[in-house]
C-alpha cells in the first residue's frame, strides 16, 4: 500500500519542519504516483518532488508554442547519442522524459525512457530506436528488435530505403 506522507521529526537535522505528503523520494514511489488515477497536479507534485531528491542533469527546449520542455538525465543513466537525439525531437513535440538510473529499473532493463505529457504528466515506458539502414532486411531486423522492450516504441527512421 502506498504511503500518504512521509514525515520526520518535528526538527530534521536542518532544523527546519518537514512534510512530505507525497513520500516520493525513489523512481518507484515516482512511478507508482504516475499510474495512480490522480489529479495532473499531484503527478506533477510527484515528478518535481522526485527530481528534487536525486541527482539529475537537465536540458530545456522550446516548443512551437514555446513552452519549456525538459530531458532529465539521472545520474548514473545510460543512454547512447542517438537515443538522446530521439528524446530531443519528442521533447519539441511537447514530452518531458527522463532517461533513468540503470539502478532504479533494475537488472532486466527493458526500456530507454519514461515520457511525460506536458498537460497531463502520464507516464509512458517508452523504447527509442534509430533505423538507418540500407536495406530493407537490415531496417526489418532493427524494427523487430524493439519489440518486447516497452508497450511504446519511438522510430527514428534515417534510412534511404
Amino acid at each position: 500500500m502506498q504511503k500518504e506522507g512521509v514525515i520526520k521529526p518535528a526538527i530534521d537535522t536542518s532544523g527546519t519542519l518537514y512534510f512530505d505528503p507525497l513520500g516520493i523520494k525513489t523512481f518507484a514511489d515516482l512511478t507508482a504516483n504516475m499510474v495512480k488515477k490522480v489529479s495532473i497536479s499531484i503527478r506533477k507534485k510527484g515528478l518535481e518532488n522526485f527530481l528534487s531528491n536525486n541527482n539529475h542533469e537537465v536540458f530545456e527546449y522550446n516548443t512551437t508554442s514555446d513552452k519549456k520542455i525538459n530531458i532529465w538525465v539521472m545520474a548514473g543513466a545510460n543512454y547512447d547519442v542517438k537515443e538522446f537525439h530521439i528524446a530531443e525531437k519528442i521533447a519539441r513535440s511537447g514530452q518531458h522524459a527522463i532517461f533513468p538510473n540503470q539502478g532504479d529499473l533494475g537488472a532486466g532493463r527493458k526500456n530507454d525512457v519514461y515520457l511525460y505529457d506536458a498537460k497531463t504528466y502520464i507516464q509512458q515506458k517508452v523504447e527509442l530506436k534509430y533505423l538507418s539502414g540500407k536495406t530493407a532486411k537490415t531496417v526489418k531486423s532493427q524494427l523487430i528488435s524493439g519489440t518486447g522492450q516497452a508497450n511504446i516504441i519511438e522510430y527514428d527512421i534515417q534510412s534511404n530505403i
